[in-house]
């Protein structure tokens, strides 16, 4: 009687078992700030619309995932007459925290080349991301908060341009096992 407090907590704490996820399928969006170095530093906000985000465990509980910006490219040729295009890619390590709590973080790369009005750019950027993920009790849904720093080097008609900055964003994601 006296382990019934000890047993009931281990049971609220305890994640329902679940069969493994193995893939990733969701969106991020947000919003942060980006700092820019070209001639002059300039601070200006920064919107990170819904990407396209697709994943594999590959060794639970490690993902290698991709995320595609594809409403600003839309975006982008439709508002600033200019063609771009990018993705990031990320090595995720998550650490179960408690519950359906699990710590988020891991390095990325990617790449974006961009053309119109007259001049191109070709950029490769070091990024991360580091957050917080809770899943529902049976695994299938998980909502994030990440920060995703990065560090972006541009080349194009214009020079070498650096920036950098941090975005804060939601994430929805599907999480599936493979059958």
């Amino acid at each position: 009687m006296r382990q019934l407090p000890a047993i009931l907590l281990t049971l609220l704490l305890t994640a329902p078992a679940a069969a493994q996820p193995r893939v990733i399928a969701g969106t991020s969006l947000g919003g942060g700030l980006r700092a820019s170095s070209h001639d002059v530093l300039t601070v200006s906000p920064q919107l990170m619309l819904p990407t396209f985000e697709l994943g594999f465990f590959t060794h639970a509980p490690t993902s290698v995932e991709l995320s595609v910006p594809v409403l600003r490219m839309v975006a982008s040729a439709v508002l600033v007459e200019r063609m771009w295009i990018g993705f990031d890619g990320y090595y995720a390590f998550r650490e179960h925290i408690v519950g359906q709590m699990w710590a988020v973080a891991g390095p990325g790369v990617g790449w974006m080349a961009s053309a119109g009005r007259g001049n191109g750019t070709f950029g490769v950027r070091g990024c991360g991301r580091i957050g917080m993920e809770f899943r529902n009790p049976r695994g299938g849904f998980a909502l994030g908060l990440l920060l995703q720093p990065d560090v972006l080097v541009e080349f194009g008609d214009i020079g070498v341009a650096v920036s950098g900055g941090a975005v804060a964003t939601v994430r929805f994601a599907w999480l599936r096992p493979l059958e």
